[in-house]
């Protein structure tokens, strides 16, 4: 496992965070997304993700 970033403080990506039309923002998300850089129009099929939340 390698450790990435620097620790965020998530406490306003939450339910209801938000002000006017995104006052039913509905929290916070995960997902992955991948891009071809090659220009040669690769695709990429997940097959699997498995979503494992950091015991603190």
């Amino acid at each position: 496992m390698v450790e990435v970033g620097p620790e965020l403080d998530a406490r306003i990506i939450l339910d209801k965070g938000g002000r006017g039309e995104q006052a039913g923002f509905t929290g916070a998300f995960v997902g992955m997304a991948a891009h071809d850089l090659t220009g040669q129009g690769w695709s990429a099929d997940f097959l699997r993700f498995d979503y494992i939340p950091v015991q603190a």
